[in-house]
């Protein structure tokens, strides 16, 4: 069985991790200070602070604009309608309102045209999300400037991406405030983590305080970390990935359970913890090898997009996008994944923690997008062989009668 994703163990993981037990420093110790500064740098916005998840930054930056009245209580934030479920649940955690826009099928992004059609007197602030590797058109950045809505970029699947204007400014340095994951398979992984980027004094003041009050982990929640990203690496290594089979075959029912494990329950909003100097220096060596790990899956991307029937059409990539997660287009997604599935490919859309939202009607984009989008495995474990049978497993899909 063929995996789509993969947690990513990049070659250094193992030997910072010896390193800095050997040091003494695997929860506190100077790497967290130099990636912070150099993930900061690389965006090109003044502040950044590192926390403990994508969504602990997005708490922070709604929790101040709370603060200073820019969120008040009856002000609604607009978001995709495909996104992780985990926004909504902090949302509706915090009290906040929100309405979702629809998405473009060809590009998975926020429609801009939608967005301006929705933008009501309560709404004042737009996240704005870049996914699977594609940045959002820059006419969803106009429509928010023109409409004085606080922008908060949503940067979690594009590591390295960057935004069409004219300094091809990286993705996160033209919102109000952005936020980064580092999650298990993530670009850039550090088993979990985040950063929100700002180029508001004020924002970082508050982040610093709140970050200052938060835990660190523990030796052992850092090493558990690291023991589940092994674990789950290993189980999605054949044979092991074949015992997935029964789960893999009901990705709603997989879709659920997953969702019941990572939910967060109210309390746990409040219990985030620090990143640790390990997992940033895991983030840091991958920060400089970046370019090679685009270059390295961009490649991938277009191998398995090589030679694919007229029938068949992939997400559209623009420049400044990246490779994350590979998107096929196809008339019957459904059908498709059913063949691939036979083929022993395991299929799906978006993530395991990714939902659409809002509903269908009234979102001919999301209607489409999921009626028709087909997610191809795509990881650095994938074989030149693994690539192969995806293609002609397509290809004899797109020839069936």
């Amino acid at each position: 069985m063929i995996i789509r994703r993969k947690n990513y163990l990049y070659p250094g993981i193992f030997r910072a991790y010896a390193r800095h037990l050997a040091a003494g420093e695997l929860v506190a110790g100077p790497s967290r200070e130099r990636f912070e500064a150099a993930f900061t740098r690389s965006i090109g916005v003044p502040f950044g602070t590192l926390t403990s998840c994508g969504t602990h930054a997005l708490m922070l930056a709604l929790e101040h604009y709370r603060a200073v009245g820019s969120l008040p209580p009856d002000a609604e934030i607009l978001i995709p309608a495909f996104t992780t479920y985990i926004v909504p649940e902090l949302l509706d955690y915090m009290g906040v309102r929100y309405r979702t826009i629809d998405i473009l099928p060809g590009r998975t992004t926020m429609d801009a045209a939608d967005l301006e059609a929705k933008v009501g007197p309560a709404t004042r602030a737009v996240l704005v999300t870049h996914l699977m590797g594609n940045m959002c058109d820059l006419a969803v950045l106009e429509v928010c400037r023109r409409r004085g809505l606080l922008v908060i970029e949503d940067c979690a699947q594009v590591h390295g991406a960057r935004w069409s204007d004219a300094a091809g400014t990286p993705a996160g340095g033209l919102g109000d405030a952005a936020f980064y994951s580092f999650g298990y398979n993530k670009i850039i992984t550090s088993c979990n983590g985040g950063i929100l980027l700002t180029r508001d004094a004020a924002l970082h003041a508050h982040a610093r305080r709140r970050m200052g009050a938060t835990a660190e982990p523990t030796a052992l929640n850092v090493s558990k970390k690291l023991f589940v990203a092994v674990a789950e690496n290993v189980m999605t290594h054949a044979p092991f990935a074949w015992a997935l089979v029964p789960f893999l075959k009901h990705d709603a029912a997989l879709k659920r359970w997953k969702r019941r494990y990572n939910h967060f329950a109210h309390d746990q909003f409040d219990d985030f913890r620090r990143l640790s100097n390990v997992q940033a220096a895991w983030a840091l060596e991958q920060l400089d090898a970046l370019p090679e790990t685009l270059e390295r899956r961009m490649r991938q991307e277009r191998a398995l997009e090589a030679d694919a029937p007229v029938s068949v059409s992939f997400v559209e990539r623009r420049p400044g996008d990246v490779s994350y997660l590979v998107i096929a287009r196809v008339s019957d997604a459904s059908a498709c994944r059913e063949a691939l599935f036979r083929a022993g490919i395991d299929t799906g859309i978006g993530t395991t923690i990714m939902e659409a939202f809002g509903g269908v009607e009234g979102q001919p984009g999301l209607a489409r997008s999921l009626a028709t989008y087909v997610q191809l495995p795509a990881h650095f474990d994938l074989s030149e062989r693994a690539v192969e049978l995806i293609r002609r497993s397509l290809s004899a899909f797109a020839h069936e009668p």
